[in-house]
């Protein structure tokens, strides 16, 4: 069975109970060591395949880290060096160079900075700063409509249709389009 994208982003707003339960259907164990709120740590110890999930915005100090990474300084922000340090942890524990990372939202920022050549990077509903490009191995899925990622590049960059039914008010329209329900039932696979 593929694992889809719309699987760990869900989840990453989750409980580690829900997580655990979720992600064993595709054969991942949840790494409690290394998972957070902010990060999730999953190895799949049958095809040796490290997955990290980071989380977007989810409390006040993550706003602070959306106003960092906004202005360009993303690197200078305690959620950005714990998602770097965990996976350099997470792949010295499993012993593999290369892992699949996914992001929704600020989550999708430092899954791009943090990633390296070799990694595997899926994101939803992208949020970049000031100079912040997309690497060759990020993908990244937007939702049409989506405020956060406007300014997302558009190289590796695909937009998926919102199926939140429109309101008519931009401002509650544009929340939906930032759901992560979005991607339920996207044939989006990265396993």
């Amino acid at each position: 069975m593929s694992l889809d994208l719309y699987t760990p982003i869900n989840a990453g707003y989750k409980s580690a109970d829900f997580q655990n339960k979720e992600l064993s259907k595709y054969g991942y164990n949840r790494d409690n060591q290394l998972s957070s709120k902010n990060q999730q740590v999953y190895f799949n110890p049958s095809n040796n395949k490290l997955l990290t999930n980071v989380s977007g915005t989810h409390n006040l100090r993550d706003v602070v880290t959306d106003l960092y990474l906004g202005l360009g300084l993303l690197k200078q922000t305690n959620r950005r060096k714990e998602a770097d340090k965990v996976l350099k942890q997470a792949k010295a524990k499993y012993g593999v160079n290369m892992a699949t990372l996914t992001g929704h939202s600020l989550g999708s920022g430092i899954t791009n900075s943090i990633s390296k050549g070799g990694d595997k990077v899926f994101n939803t509903n992208s949020a970049y700063g000031i100079n912040q490009k997309a690497r060759a191995n990020v993908k990244n899925y937007n939702v049409y409509g989506d405020p956060v990622s406007f300014f997302s590049p558009n190289k590796n960059s695909t937009n998926v249709r919102n199926t939140n039914n429109a309101t008519g008010f931009a401002p509650l329209d544009g929340l939906f389009a930032h759901n992560t329900k979005n991607f339920k039932n996207k044939p989006i696979f990265i396993d």
